[in-house]
């Protein structure tokens, strides 16, 4: 079935046509958080976070549990850090007896979603033997996938190590950057990884053990940039903690804190 994106949903069921499962809009349109929908009333599809001790980024695009009176929910990206809480209306899906993961979630890799995650969530709408296939093609959509490879493999079993070094990498650069004004910052590796590398890196983060630090990583950098940054709009973890239990929720269980 093609997925051609369009803003203008048209679904007709003249002659017993049935709506199409995805539809996608070509540009997503921003909506506003508890206006335009509950952010409760929400369910994960896939999503990431960035473990960024400067600002961590959780991404999760997540299907609206209410349906319109077409038989469709909508698709929504919720994408927020200490600092920021933005959403966008990425289409509608409808998902009956058609649905197929592997079918309609890939054609969602298309949008933009900044940079690679470290932190996978996998949904409860499918079972966990598509979690790899899925999260794999995920990750195989970044530029910088590369990039957060090489990390991984270079700190495999503890993501506070790796932003240590990261923090550290930094705030040398800026050091030199001092002392040169015609220094530059290390590039990002952006070559390609292979669809194999990106299986291997699916499977090494959605590991139990490994999900979990990852969590606890995120968790702690979202509380420690708030220290550094004590602004008055910054979300503190008590105000956004009802989102992230909804979100982990209908994820995966092990990434669940207190699963």
């Amino acid at each position: 079935m093609s997925h051609q994106p369009t803003n203008r949903i048209k679904n007709k069921f003249a002659n017993g046509e049935q709506p199409q499962v995805l539809t996608l809009l070509t540009e997503p349109e921003e909506l506003q958080i508890g206006e335009a929908f509950d952010p409760l009333g929400l369910e994960v599809l896939f999503g990431g976070g960035i473990v960024n001790p400067f600002g961590p980024t959780l991404t999760a695009v997540c299907a609206e549990t209410k349906t319109n009176r077409l038989g469709q929910q909508r698709i929504i990206e919720l994408v927020l850090n200490p600092f920021s809480q933005t959403s966008r209306l990425l289409g509608h899906c409808i998902f009956d007896s058609r649905w197929e993961p592997l079918k309609h979630i890939p054609p969602l890799f298309n949008f933009e979603y900044g940079g690679c995650p470290t932190l996978l969530l996998p949904s409860c709408r499918y079972v966990p033997q598509l979690d790899n296939t899925l999260l794999a093609l995920f990750l195989h959509s970044f530029d910088d996938a590369r990039d957060t490879l090489e990390k991984v493999k270079d700190c495999p079993d503890d993501p506070f190590d790796r932003i240590d070094r990261e923090v550290k990498g930094v705030t040398e650069g800026l050091r030199e950057i001092a002392r040169n004004e015609n220094f530059d910052l290390p590039e990002k590796n952006i070559e390609p990884i292979t669809l194999d590398e990106a299986k291997w890196l699916a499977a090494h983060l959605l590991d139990e053990q490994n999900a979990r630090l990852e969590l606890a990583a995120f968790l702690q950098a979202w509380a420690g940039s708030i220290e550094c940054f004590p602004l008055d709009s910054a979300a503190d973890l008590d105000s956004i903690g009802p989102l992230f239990a909804r979100l982990f929720y209908t994820s995966r269980c092990s990434l669940q804190p207190n699963a």
